[in-house]
C-alpha cells in the first residue's frame, strides 16, 4: 500500500484517509510513503510525526460515527497514530538515505 504524502496538504486530515490506511495496517500490508525528495524535508516529517488522527474531518456525521466506530473495533486511534508516526520515521530515513546517495554520487 502506498501512501502519496505532499507539501500541500496533510494526507490524514481527512477521515477517510485515516481509515484506509487502517484497513492497510489491520490487513498487514507493507505500508509505504511515497513523498518527493527535492520538497519533502527532513523537519516537516518530523513535525508531522505526532498526529492525532482522531481529529480528522469527514463529509458526514453519519460518516464519522461509522469510521470511528470501524477504528476503534481495530484497536483505535492511538494505535493507528502509533503506526503513523513509525511510517514516517521510515519515511525519514529513506528521505535521508536518499540525499546521503545524492551526495556520495556527486564526488
Amino acid at each position: 500500500m502506498f501512501v502519496i504524502h505532499t507539501t500541500l496538504a496533510e494526507v490524514y486530515v481527512r477521515m477517510w484517509c485515516v481509515f484506509e490506511a487502517d484497513a492497510g495496517v489491520v490487513a498487514g500490508l507493507p505500508i509505504r510513503g511515497l513523498f518527493d525528495t527535492s520538497t519533502m524535508t527532513a523537519s516537516m516529517l518530523d513535525s508531522a510525526a505526532e498526529i492525532d488522527t482522531s481529529q480528522s474531518e469527514v463529509g458526514s456525521e453519519a460518516d464519522r460515527v461509522m469510521l470511528t466506530g470501524i477504528i476503534n473495533q481495530h484497536g483505535g486511534f492511538e494505535r493507528l497514530n502509533d503506526s503513523i508516526a513509525e511510517l514516517r520515521r521510515k519515511m525519514k530515513q529513506d528521505l535521508e538515505d536518499a540525499y546521503k546517495k545524492d551526495r556520495d554520487a556527486s564526488y
